[in-house]
């Protein structure tokens, strides 16, 4: 996949970088820009390469082949500890007998600053993470969400071009992991640092994310804002992981005005579909996200197409009721409705139509 130009406007330039263990090619071909001061994510299945890019980025992998720069600078042959960038993992791992302000002291200290410049430096880190009253306690006396701002606070105070996070909130709970994520970006906005992720967690990578790389097996196959990843996605496989899909065997043909056709098992009629690339008469696939079905006792004008299902179950999620759908010929379908909507009280068992907007249906490889 084509990068962005490498320019003075980039972090990190990945040109041609390829990985292989043994047997297994963990990276094949990677070409990647970041942008400097971009907060960006690394997404995909465990296995897909994510890791292995990142640790080569911090410099604890050497590539096979292809060019690594940081800011400019060609990174082949420079050590971790020499290249302008530092990593903060996912335990945290934390010194068990430094305090707070210790802990965020330690890097400098081995930088050899002035004591005078390391406390200044650990004062304006705790005042960024907003720990100054904790700054004498142990991380025994933290909580998950306070050790994980003190290991970002330490990462940070040294002034790192690049900042690695190894899936950096996997270890809290959903609450938390909310919370964070809102500091987390403050955090990045208010220091300008470029930010790495990487993660297999989709709604983490959508929340935190300028743009997104998704990679699968050893390659990345889209790179893209948030927004335009879960609504025009590359191919059916990236559709699939970043959200939940309906997804129907289909054909296209040649429509009026520039518009393609599509054919679907099971659903009536052909669906107009504007802005495919997929070419005419390749098979290919239907595919329409939960949140864009529509429910009804009798077809109205809410949607262009309705296929008559019956209710296999429901789960209550708050705001919104999830629904799965058997259609008379057995595939299941996933819909959701909003819990104060009239549509949201079938229960199982029920006979109704769902349908869905020619406008909200894509066609993929």
């Amino acid at each position: 996949m084509a990068a962005d130009s490498p320019s003075a406007s980039h972090a990190i330039v990945i040109r041609g970088v390829s990985k292989s263990f043994g047997a297994v090619t963990a990276l094949e071909g990677i070409d990647l820009s970041i942008r400097k001061g971009e907060f960006f994510s690394l997404l995909g299945p465990s296995g897909s390469g994510k890791t292995t890019l990142m640790r080569i980025i911090a410099g604890f992998e050497q590539p096979d082949k292809g060019s690594l720069m940081i800011d400019g600078e060609e990174m082949a042959g420079v050590p971790p500890h020499l290249r302008p960038v530092n990593m903060m993992f996912q335990s945290y791992a934390l010194f068990p007998h430094l305090t707070v302000a210790g802990n965020i002291a330690f890097g400098l200290r081995q930088q050899r600053l002035g004591r005078p410049a390391i406390e200044a430096r650990t004062a304006e880190m705790l005042k960024l993470v907003q720990l100054e009253a904790l700054a004498g306690r142990k991380p025994h006396q933290l909580s998950g969400g306070q050790r994980q701002r003190v290991a970002l606070a330490r990462a940070l105070a040294r002034g790192p071009k690049v900042l690695l996070l190894d899936e950096p909130l996997g270890a809290l709970d959903k609450r938390l992991r909310q919370e964070t994520q809102a500091e987390l970006k403050r955090i990045q906005l208010s220091t300008g640092t470029t930010f790495v992720v990487v993660t297999h967690d989709q709604e983490e990578a959508m929340a935190l994310s300028d743009r997104m790389a998704i990679m699968m097996d050893g390659k990345i196959i889209q790179v893209d804002a948030p927004g335009t990843v879960y609504d025009r996605p590359a191919n059916r496989q990236v559709a699939a992981f970043v959200g939940d899909l309906n997804q129907f065997p289909a054909r296209v043909e040649a429509g009026p005005d520039g518009v393609l056709l599509a054919s679907a098992k099971g659903i009536p009629g052909k669906i107009a579909i504007a802005g495919s690339a997929v070419p005419q008469t390749e098979e290919c696939w239907l595919v329409l996200r939960p949140e864009h079905m529509r429910l009804a006792a009798l077809a109205d004008g809410s949607a262009d197409h309705w296929m008559a299902c019956r209710v296999e179950d429901r789960a209550h999620l708050g705001a919104q009721v999830a629904y799965r759908l058997c259609l008379p010929d057995g595939r299941i379908v996933l819909a959701q409705a909003p819990a104060q909507a009239p549509e949201a009280s079938q229960m199982a068992g029920a006979a109704i139509l769902v349908g869905f907007r020619a406008a909200d249906a894509r066609v993929l490889r």
